[in-house]
């Protein structure tokens, strides 16, 4: 179609009616002005129109969402995204609009045709609602906020897709293995996994990534600039987002529930992750003997048993340890700090985990059972002890006598035999043993605790060794004569 163009200011119409409408723009006297802004206008009708900017009067209300407009054209635009009524198709991919504004936007994503530029940074922008939004970037305006957990966003869509993180909606999902996302774009990305593409090079070091983002933080490494800083504790982050994450810590906000059990994470990532141990999937496999994780940070640790490296050594005495958790345990033998304290007999624990798993010595609980026999133990290395008396495996040899044990604590308390170190002294007797273990027994023959009751004639005893002799005594077997 041959556009029409205005002989005067050389604006092109599509239509004859409209560049008559704009020709009267030019010839005929501007005797309309409105009386609020001063804004002229030629005809009446358009002045009236332009009125109901200032009063907020919207004559023309939708029957199907509620929603008013000022003009009933606007109305008619609008009542097309509830029919699905597209009138305007693009020429060049056929993508159709209901709104012809639309369209000639978009066929500017084909053109290049960028009419909007930030007069800040100089970056321009295909639609005018584009620019409007990045000036927040210079301005720090974010008006849309989380009615969940508070994180404001810029855009409105941002906040849209935001929210499904917090509802769990998915709609993108992977054609190859069925994984589905929130964002089209993290589908995008994910599709990269399959087909092995990275298109972000680091121009440092030639490393590659199939994330921009992941790239831009990659360089930091090189950088070290960490521009975001905690307020509380001074840790300082790369990105802002990590920044905001980690003031969860401080202020316990946990915004991701497991729909399973109901336990709650700071970050969706740690989420997912522990999602995995109800479904029992473990994606990270060892590429040496193939056994499986569901933490990454596992499986990297594990790979330490093969190359037998020990990150974390301890300044003290020079034991080193592959693991920071058991580092940091360790550390614990040093200072002797324990701030975990049992409520039933007062004994004291370095973490939170050791004190949970003394407490079901009181209540009983024996959550490790042995496949074999169905002999059951509250700590999952009693059981994994108890195992080698199946399979006969004794991992601790001495080096002195070559006797071998398949648990470490006999197996040190079996060295003592050789070094003759007694490091407990009883202040009653003076009395000394090789162990705590054994001195606490032993007070019990001076205060008359007697911790360990048979169960057939009520008799009790000072140590469980005597109460299992005293129980054959019921059961009539004679094994000394």
């Amino acid at each position: 179609m041959t556009k029409k163009m205005c002989w005067i200011c050389g604006k092109s119409f599509h239509r004859n009616d409209g560049l008559k409408a704009h020709l009267r723009f030019h010839l005929i006297d501007k005797n309309t002005e409105c009386e609020i802004c001063g804004k002229m206008f030629i005809q009446l009708g358009h002045l009236k129109r332009h009125g109901h900017t200032h009063t907020g009067v919207k004559n023309y209300g939708c029957q199907i969402c509620g929603k008013a407009f000022t003009r009933l054209g606007n109305l008619k635009r609008h009542e097309n995204t509830h029919n699905g009524v597209k009138n305007y198709a693009c020429q060049i991919c056929g993508k159709a609009f209901i709104q012809l504004s639309h369209l000639k936007t978009h066929e500017n994503t084909h053109t290049g045709v960028k009419n909007y530029g930030c007069l800040i940074c100089g970056k321009a922008f295909v639609r005018v609602g584009d620019l409007k939004t990045h000036g927040t970037i210079h301005t720090g305006v974010k008006n849309y906020g989380c009615q969940i957990c508070g994180k404001a966003f810029n855009w409105l869509s941002n906040l849209k897709r935001h929210e499904n993180t917090h509802n769990g909606i998915k709609n993108y999902a992977c054609q190859i293995c069925g994984k589905a996302f929130i964002q089209l774009c993290h589908l995008k990305t994910h599709e990269n996994t399959h087909t092995g593409v990275k298109d972000y090079e680091c121009q440092i070091c030639g490393k590659a990534f199939n994330q921009l983002s992941v790239l831009k933080r990659h360089k930091h490494t090189h950088t070290g600039v960490k521009d975001y800083e905690c307020q509380i504790c001074g840790k300082a982050f790369t990105q802002l987002g990590n920044l905001k994450q980690h003031e969860n810590t401080h202020n316990g906000v946990k915004n991701y529930a497991c729909q399973i059990c109901g336990k709650a994470f700071i970050q969706l990532s740690h989420l997912k992750t522990h999602e995995n141990t109800h479904t029992g999937v473990k994606n990270y496999e060892c590429q040496i003997c193939g056994k499986a994780f569901i933490h990454l940070s596992n499986l990297k640790t594990h790979g330490h048993t093969h190359t037998g490296v020990k990150d974390y050594e301890c300044q003290i005495c020079g034991k080193a340890f592959n693991r920071l958790s058991v580092f940091i345990r360790h550390g614990h033998t040093h200072t002797g700090v324990k701030n975990y304290e049992c409520q039933i007999c007062g004994k004291a624990f370095p973490q939170l985990s050791n004190l949970k798993q003394h407490e079901n010595t009181h209540n009983g609980v024996k959550n490790y059972a042995c496949q074999i026999c169905g002999k059951a133990f509250i700590h999952l290395g009693n059981l994994k002890t108890h195992g080698h008396t199946h399979t006969g495996v004794k991992d601790y040899e001495c080096q002195i006598c070559g006797k071998a044990f398949n648990r470490l604590s006999v197996f040190i308390r079996h060295n003592h035999t050789h070094t003759g170190v007694i490091n407990y002294d009883c202040q009653i007797c003076g009395k000394a043993f090789t162990q705590l273990g054994n001195l606490k027994q032993h007070e019990n023959t001076h205060n008359g605790v007697k911790n360990y009751a048979c169960q057939i004639c009520g008799k009790a005893f000072i140590h469980l060794s005597n109460l299992k002799t005293h129980v054959i005594t019921h059961i009539e077997v004679k094994n000394y004569e």
